[in-house]
């Protein structure tokens, strides 16, 4: 088949433009969600290979976040306080301004190993090669995520900060 693609667009999703400063956000109040065991699944597509954040949450004096690196790697980076929990690059990177990529990131910090307390799904393929890894504590609760009175974003750092293109 050939010609050019057609635009296209699908019903109830969003698209970033870095240039305009995207993002969403949400600070919930009332009582914290599970802090030792949250599933993030989405949808992306790259727009630029720089460096941009899905998801981030505000913890008063750094960010949770998952994202993608500027040489095109996944990444996850929980934050205590102003210190570092956890961090995790991905080995595989994701170049291709082309595809769609659907990715589940799972925390359970109840696990007894680490490989079992953060699992990253990439188009249903489990990393299990990564470049940077910590060791996250058992039992550990997030700083960030699904914390209550706490700024959520999704597609920005933090208010706008870094905005996400794609």
């Amino acid at each position: 088949i050939g010609g050019a693609a057609k635009a296209y667009e699908i019903e109830k999703s969003l698209r970033f433009n870095s240039d305009d400063s995207p993002y969403l956000n949400k600070t919930w109040s009332g009582d914290d969600a599970d802090l030792q065991k949250q599933t993030y699944s989405f949808w992306f597509k790259r727009k630029k290979q720089a460096q941009g954040y899905f998801f981030t949450a505000w913890n008063n004096s750094n960010t949770d976040r998952i994202g993608i690196l500027s040489d095109s790697q996944f990444f996850i980076e929980l934050k205590n306080g102003s210190s570092t929990e956890a961090e995790f690059h991905s080995k595989r990177v994701l170049r291709d301004e082309s595809a769609w990529y659907h990715a589940v990131v799972a925390f359970d910090t109840t696990q007894g190993t680490t490989d079992d307390r953060i699992k990253v799904w990439i188009n249903g393929v489990l990393i299990t090669d990564w470049d940077t890894k910590d060791t996250i504590g058992q039992d550990y609760s997030m700083e960030g995520f699904g914390r209550a009175n706490k700024q959520h974003v999704i597609g920005a750092y933090a208010s706008g900060s870094s905005s996400q293109s794609g």
